[in-house]
């Protein structure tokens, strides 16, 4: 081999070896801010990503829509500073450092129906119970 090969050679080995140990770096932006009514503590995102539960230093929760608007409030004081939604999305935990007790609610979907220019008979605004049978034999 000659001096021009074996050069060839070992710079292109230096550069695979070179090439292997690249650094990547991480690219951000900040998407969105979104102002609270008070100060977070924990924040939680349901799996679906319609929701955003955000435990607030005064104890209630916040439950945020995507575009970051309060759409309701679960009353406290949950003396917790650690929030966690369940996989299928129908509990939070709630956890305080030092306590001896976990604090588990339930969540449901509540779906208005719109009854506009729908038939009824009775009286508008009776109450109304829809059940679900899925044991069907």
């Amino acid at each position: 081999m000659n001096k021009i090969s074996k050069t060839m050679i070992i710079t292109t080995a230096c550069l695979l070896v070179l090439a292997g140990q690249a650094l990547a770096t991480l690219e951000w932006t900040l998407d969105q801010t979104i102002p609270l009514t008070m100060g977070a503590r924990d924040v939680a995102e349901s799996p679906d990503g319609k929701r955003l539960y955000v435990l607030t230093g005064e104890g209630s929760i916040l439950v945020l829509d995507p575009r970051g608007r309060v759409e309701t409030t679960i009353p406290g004081p949950f003396n917790a500073n650690r929030l966690q939604i369940s996989r299928d999305g129908s509990k939070l935990f709630l956890a305080g450092e030092g306590q001896k007790s976990l604090r588990v609610i339930s969540l449901a979907e509540r779906v208005e129906i719109d009854l506009t220019d729908s038939p009824f008979k009775g009286n508008a605004a009776a109450a109304v119970a829809v059940v679900v049978f899925s044991d069907f034999q």
